[in-house]
This record gives C-alpha cells, structure tokens and sequence, in this order.
C-alpha cells in the first residue's frame, strides 16, 4: 500500500464519483481552474486526514440539487442562494468540490472536506472587470459561515474535522489556473 495515496471505498464493487463535480454558477470553468482545484483540496486534506488513518470517497454528502441552490442567486425562490441578489452583479461563489474521509476500513465518517472556488473576474459582459478584494473578502466570509452553519445543523456532522479550502480562480484564459488562498480546519463543532 501507498502511503501517500488514499485507499478508495467501493460501494457493492463500484467506485462512485460524486454527483457535484463540475457544477458551476456560470456554467463554465477552465480545465486548469478544474484540475488545480480538485488536486490542491486533495492535497491540503492529507494533512488534516492522514492517508494511513483514512479512506477516501467521493463527497456523496452535497447533491446536485443542493449545490445547485447554494451557488445560484438569493432570492425569494432561492432563499439558500449564496450570490448576490441582484442580477446585474456578477456570481463571485463559482463553485464546490467535497471529498470525504472514512475511518475503520471505511465504516465510519472521520471527515470532510470542501472546496470553495470564488472568482476575481466579472466575465459576463463584453469586458472583463475584476472584482475588488473588499467584495471578494464579504463573499468568501459569508459563503464559509453560511455553508459551515448549515452543515453543523446536521446530526452526523456536528462533531466531525471539516476542512474548508478557499481557492480564487484564474481568469478563462490563463494557462495556470487558480490558487488556494486559505484553508481552515472546523473541529469538533466549531
């Protein structure tokens, strides 16, 4: 067994990916937003949920449906949006990745982890603006409040490590892609 890599769980024989992966607000992200996104949250996880102690999965916690909702405008159909209510400002929360971690040979959730990916640059219209650190601050401290308080409303994840990346996408056309800027750790209910 690699130690540096987690062991999967299979389900009756079958490895299932999460349902969430490449849902976004704007319906569009770069390859390598995607592919640094997904590898530094996976990467940030090891050191909260050691790959010898944990088994990984797929988050299967998050449905489509619900991240959906969470990533789309508030409003009075929408009140879990977590956008801006008013559609001539852009959608700066873009999109969520989760991964969970089992403990026992994967008989018990040990924890989670999120992604949170929010963008600079207001994309919609003929010119590109980029959004001011101020209002990407407000969002990202209203997303992680928000999405952490919901989660621990739910029994089985009250007293559970959540860890939770901030990752700031890269513009449509730069070959880099994005970055994480933060990473925090809510144990234990915090």
């Amino acid at each position: 067994v690699d130690h540096g890599v987690y062991q999967g769980i299979l389900t009756e024989g079958t490895y299932q990916t999460s349902t969430i992966r490449g849902i976004t607000a704007s319906g569009s992200s770069s390859g390598f937003n995607q592919r640094n996104f997904e590898t530094g949250l996976l990467q940030f996880s090891k050191e909260i949920f050691p790959t010898d102690l944990y088994y990984f999965h797929e988050g299967q916690v998050l449905d489509e449906e619900t991240v959906t909702k969470w990533l789309g405008r508030e409003s009075k159909e929408n009140p879990e949006g977590l956008n801006a209510s008013d559609p001539k400002k852009p959608l700066i929360f873009q999109q969520i990745i989760e991964y969970d971690f089992f403990k026992e040979e994967g008989r018990t959730l040990g924890g989670l982890s999120f992604g949170l990916a929010f963008t600079r640059y207001d994309e919609s219209g003929e010119v590109q603006e980029q959004i001011s650190q101020d209002v990407l601050m407000r969002q990202i401290k209203k997303t992680v409040n928000a999405i952490l308080s919901r989660l621990r409303k739910t029994p089985q994840f009250e007293k559970i490590p959540i860890m939770i990346g901030i990752f700031e996408q890269a513009n449509k056309k730069d070959i880099n892609g994005g970055r994480y800027i933060y990473k925090a750790v809510s144990k234990d209910g915090e």
